[in-house]
């Protein structure tokens, strides 16, 4: 092989290491930004609703008789069950989920199942399966945040040299 023949391949070579570094560094962008996108998506108004529904029906024992307040729960499900499946696609990072949302996830667990039953008098199957498995992720989640490792909120509360501010 010829000099010339070389440094053109050795120019071809550099072109596409180049090209594919582009392009896992393009990936990697999309993928931050589906996350961000994700996070904005979760924090919408409707959605926090449906979780504190969610949150207010596990500490009641019982599932909203409001059809509004179900309606709430069924919209919050349908979306975590959207991002899970995100994250089982790839699109997004299954532990940047699990790390901003394990607590959430995990306490949905029991309203999760009482949905699922409440639904079987009408369809006999799982429509947020992806959500069963992100739950089930979470439940066996190990996070290194502060919020599992350090003290809790009650333990900080109780140590805080500042004045808590009440709720009226």
């Amino acid at each position: 092989m010829d000099p010339a023949t070389t440094v053109n391949l050795a120019i071809a070579l550099l072109a596409l290491l180049l090209s594919l570094l582009a392009l896992k560094s393009a990936r990697n962008q999309q993928r931050r930004d589906a996350f961000v996108r994700t996070q904005e998506f979760l924090l919408a108004t409707d959605l926090q609703a449906g979780r504190r529904q969610i949150f207010a029906a596990d500490r009641a024992g019982v599932l909203p008789a409001d059809d509004d307040a179900l309606e709430l729960i069924f919209r919050a499900f349908g979306a975590f069950n959207t991002v899970a499946e995100m994250s089982r696609r790839g699109a997004i990072e299954e532990d940047w989920v699990l790390d901003a949302w394990h607590h959430h996830l995990r306490e949905m667990r029991r309203v999760f199942e009482s949905v699922l039953a409440y639904r079987a008098q009408w369809h006999d199957f799982n429509p947020w399966s992806d959500l069963d498995h992100l739950i089930g992720a979470a439940e066996n989640y190990e996070s290194n945040k502060d919020c599992c490792q350090g003290p809790t909120l009650t333990q900080r509360a109780a140590t805080n040299q500042h004045r808590l501010l009440v709720r009226p």
